[in-house]
């Protein structure tokens, strides 16, 4: 460093103007957030009142919409066994119902992944 220049921090060094004590500075984001909960309110982006992970949104998104959430859930595996029983039942090709039901669990997850995404965001959007 002999023509005087400082070295930039590295990414993961902390840059802040925060407090000591740990708290927000006075118009910072974190802080704002903070004051937009009210008591009682579920967190959907994290924290120690809200919905952490997607098992806590889903549950949440169960419970307010119940019916929706069981037939995207529950309603597709649902027909794959019953395609699975109607092909062991008829003698149809097992190696195809197979696949469908396999393809029909794995879309059946990812709707509903997809669908508590947009449950998350709504509940982000309603602040």
């Amino acid at each position: 460093m002999a023509s005087g220049v400082t070295p930039r921090p590295l990414r993961n060094e902390a840059r802040s103007n925060a407090p000591p004590s740990g708290e927000a500075p006075p118009g910072s984001i974190q802080k704002d957030y903070n004051l937009a909960l009210k008591d009682g309110e579920r967190d959907v982006l994290g924290g120690n009142n809200g919905v952490t992970d997607d098992h806590d949104a889903f549950l949440q998104m169960a419970s307010e919409f119940p019916v929706r959430t069981s037939i995207y859930t529950f309603g597709l595996p649902v027909f794959a066994v019953l395609q699975l029983i109607n092909g062991f039942v008829h003698d149809g090709s097992l190696e195809l119902i197979g696949l469908f039901a396999v393809l029909m669990v794995a879309f059946s997850v990812k709707l509903t992944l997809y669908h508590v995404a947009i449950y998350r965001r709504q509940k982000v959007d309603s602040w």
